[in-house]
């Protein structure tokens, strides 16, 4: 698979009074493939959000590089072809909300775009049906719940038909259904649609939802694998600050304990299909 995004010994500074700059990444060195659903997690101050905010050039490395879909995130003239290239939904969704009427809000960005109405109204409608939202189009978003408000914000970046969607920490304000209602859509948009996705988040039941997991501390990579990988390294998990899921907890507990069960168990299907066996 080629690269939608390269990161080459990437390194970001925070600048601060008398140059004492806080470096929030560290040499750090990443592709991410075409197709990928790659998290990223670690503590807050971890460096994971300044990672994924140079990925949408919304932040410029102090040093190395960082290419999206081989376009260097410096080159002012590409930030629209970049933008597009790599869409992105925050954890407050109010912060990408922008018009009175949900379609309006999903159409703005292929608006920005110059595309001919037609085409907006087809993609418009698309969008809201892949969140399960058509049914809302005509409504206010401030009249919507916060999961509606964060579905209504990534039809806004669906619609703008990017090969990639990163999503820093976006359910980190919701209730749990809202959660799981997002979740569903990240997976589906990668699973059936193939963009590739990044999820910033700390939360380990939507990590083992991914094909692969980053683990950042102090601004550089500690772990990167495949979440069976990463989860039965359950110490070395535990020493960066995170918690492990669940099932993988308790399949360490039950392992100690001499019950014969494989290793690798790290979601409660998994645990839940062994039990019943």
């Amino acid at each position: 698979m080629d690269n939608i995004i390269r990161i080459e010994n990437l390194v970001f500074e925070y600048i601060g009074e008398e140059e004492n700059n806080l470096r929030a990444i560290d040499n750090v060195s990443i592709d991410i493939k075409k197709g990928e659903f790659v998290a990223i997690l670690g503590q807050n101050g971890s460096g994971k959000s300044t990672i994924a905010r140079n990925m949408n050039a919304l932040l410029l490395p102090s040093g190395g590089k960082v290419y999206v879909k081989g376009l260097d995130i410096t080159n002012r003239s590409k930030l629209w072809e970049i933008r597009q290239a790599a869409g992105m939904v925050f954890q407050d969704p109010t912060s990408q909300l922008v018009s009175t009427c949900v379609e309006d809000d999903v159409a703005f960005g292929p608006e920005n775009l110059g595309i001919k109405p037609s085409e907006i109204r087809e993609r418009v409608n698309e969008a809201l049906k892949l969140v399960n939202m058509e049914n809302h189009k005509k409504r206010a978003p401030q009249l919507l719940s916060g999961g509606q408000k964060q579905k209504v914000a990534i039809a806004g970046v669906i619609a703008m038909k990017p090969d990639c969607i990163i999503f820093d920490e976006s359910t980190a304000m919701l209730d749990p259904q809202g959660k799981k209602d997002v979740m569903n859509i990240i997976t589906k948009l990668n699973k059936e649609e193939g963009i590739t996705v990044v999820l910033i988040t700390h939360f380990m039941d939507e990590a083992v939802l991914a094909d692969r997991l980053i683990i950042m501390d102090r601004g550089t990579v500690q772990l990167d694998g495949t979440p069976k990988d990463i989860f039965t390294q359950v110490d070395k998990v535990k020493e960066f600050g995170l918690e492990i899921p669940l099932a993988a907890e308790l399949t360490q507990r039950l392992h100690k304990r001499g019950v014969n069960i494989p290793a690798d168990i790290i979601s409660i299907d998994e645990m839940v299909n062994f039990l019943c066996q």
